[in-house]
């Protein structure tokens, strides 16, 4: 009989979305107005552009998002520190009602469990959710400074194993 694969260690969930983070960085070029070969505009509001692109190696029926928006005003850390905050999350994110933190494992790598908001007529869900944050400094294009840094956010669902304790972080049985 075969056997099921083991799971994953939550982090690697993000780690391998922030590869993935990396790796279309690295295709975009400097130009975030020129999009990287494969991406196709999906909308262009306030600013921010969606392109969504199909790659087999993720998923073969739903395709990757991205969302790219020069903002200007505020320094990139204040802007990460927001985006990864748990309690922050409902705040940008209308679709989540409740950001529970689970485990912190250091260095910008954490698990955090998300509620969504119930839409009638489904009712809320539950994500086991791994987020990382990173910067990578790069040669810069100024001619004031001689690297830039690049910031990065990423997140991944993982499936729940016993290391979380499933009565206290779903004590309402939400999917």
């Amino acid at each position: 009989t075969p056997s099921s694969p083991p799971l994953l260690y939550p982090p690697s969930h993000a780690l391998e979305a922030l590869s993935w983070l990396q790796t279309f960085h690295a295709e975009q070029g400097p130009d975030f107005a020129d999009p990287a070969p494969g991406w196709t505009i999906v909308s262009e509001r306030t600013g921010i552009t969606v392109r969504k692109k199909m790659i087999p190696r993720i998923s073969e029926v739903l395709p990757v998002y991205r969302g790219d928006k020069i903002v200007q005003g505020l320094s990139a850390d204040s802007i990460l520190s927001l985006v990864s905050a748990s309690g922050c999350r409902s705040t940008w994110d209308e679709r989540i009602e409740l950001a529970t933190p689970l485990t912190s494992y250091g260095y910008g790598v954490k698990t955090d469990l998300l509620a969504t908001k119930p839409v009638f007529p489904f009712k809320g869900r539950l994500f086991h959710v791994a987020s990382v944050n990173a910067t990578v400094r790069v040669p810069s294009a100024s001619a004031t400074s001689s690297t830039s840094s690049i910031y990065f956010s990423a997140s991944a669902s993982f499936p729940p194993d016993e290391t979380f304790d499933q009565k206290r972080i779903n004590p309402t049985g939400l999917l």
